[in-house]
């Protein structure tokens, strides 16, 4: 039996009813039985800290979610809010939105200021994966023919021993390669291209770029397929 149950048949057996008012009065308990109840529930659900979002109210428990700051972190931080109204512009309105990872289906910030701003998603077909789930399918398959075709230096700041365990060899010629032109990104794209064609899988490495990735330099490295 739930509260608002509970309450209600506690204040129809207190109470008399005149022959007549049965429809009104039951009415009357119905309302006043659902405002004890909702009230009762809100108080049971209220945490001894304030909501995330507005710092003003007192956040509840049926609207507390577990969130990634990173999508390095192995276990969830919990974020407690006051309402879904605080809940949906702490998560997807605010300057550090989250997203729901395709691949892993955590919920992860987009940008986290502690990792020095970051971007912390990829866009794969249209949908949203985190680094690294984004990573592991760079390590498994290889940057795509169509990023090279269209231009684009697809990549990660990839960790040297997990390319070297991923079985992944250096490209001569194409390491601690400066992109700064167009000439220098056909260059690269177009060794891609011919390697991936004879049969290789290719990725590429980000070491060290511009704000904005408007110049830097990128590593290529295959593996045959």
């Amino acid at each position: 039996m739930t509260t608002y149950e509970k309450i209600l048949n506690k204040l129809v057996g207190q109470n008399l009813i005149l022959p007549g008012f049965e429809q009104i009065v039951h009415s009357f308990y119905h309302h006043r039985a659902k405002k004890i109840a909702d009230y009762l529930d809100e108080r049971a659900s209220r945490l001894t800290y304030k909501c995330e979002n507005c710092g003003e109210k007192f956040a509840r428990k049926n609207f507390c979610i577990d969130v990634y700051d990173t999508p390095w972190d192995t276990e969830p931080r919990t974020a407690c809010f006051c309402s879904e109204k605080c809940m949906d512009q702490y998560l997807y309105e605010g300057d550090f939105s989250y997203f729901h990872c395709t691949e892993c289906e955590r919920l992860i910030c987009e940008q986290n200021p502690s990792n020095g701003w970051h971007v912390q998603v990829r866009y794969v077909n249209g949908e949203p994966y985190c680094l690294q789930c984004y990573q592991e399918m760079l390590l498994k398959d290889g940057i795509p023919l169509e990023d090279f075709e269209e231009h684009k230096l697809s990549g990660m700041f990839f960790d040297s021993k997990e390319v070297n365990a991923a079985g992944f060899e250096p490209v001569p010629g194409f390491q601690s390669y400066f992109i700064q032109t167009d000439t220098a990104v056909k260059r690269y794209c177009d060794k891609a291209i011919a390697l991936i064609k004879s049969g290789y899988k290719v990725i590429t490495d980000y070491e060290r770029l511009a704000y904005g990735g408007s110049e830097g330099y990128v590593s290529m490295y295959k593996k045959k397929r």
